[in-house]
């Protein structure tokens, strides 16, 4: 339904990962740790901040929230890269992060969202459907 005219909207994308997410095999079970620190999926790690940046449009967003993953310098990724195949790859593999390096991803994630100081509804449904990806919790957010 999703994929049926061609084009996915934010909304369909963020519905689509939480259905996955919840209703997938092993689903409610810990998830294998397979990357120690965000230095190993870094690629994937820049491809969510630039997706969540971008949501917000603020051009200091990504920076900032790089910076808190300890990714200086890194580039933001052209929004043309950001296909839902490719976010929806880097989040698979972000979701096997050492429960240890979650915290610091979603943190650079609320970081890019909030780097304005408005958190827009876009911006507030992509951290949401990350933290539900990595399985890490995320308390509501305020209107």
């Amino acid at each position: 339904m999703v994929q049926l005219d061609g084009r996915v909207t934010l909304r369909e994308f963020v519905l689509f990962t939480l259905f996955k997410q919840r209703l997938r095999d092993g689903a409610g079970l810990p998830i294998r740790t397979q990357f120690r620190s965000i230095g190993e999926v870094a690629d994937d790690a820049l491809a969510i901040l630039t997706l969540v940046s971008l949501a917000g449009r603020d051009a200091q967003a990504f920076t900032r929230a790089a910076k808190l993953l300890e990714l200086e310098g890194a580039a933001p990724l052209p929004a043309g890269a950001l296909t839902t195949a490719r976010v929806g790859e880097s989040l698979e593999r972000l979701r096997h992060l050492s429960p240890f390096a979650k915290p610091a991803l979603l943190k650079a994630c609320c970081e890019a969202a909030g780097a304005d100081g408005n958190i827009t509804l876009a911006e507030a449904e992509l951290v949401r459907v990350v933290a539900a990806t990595l399985d890490c919790p995320l308390p509501p957010v305020a209107a």
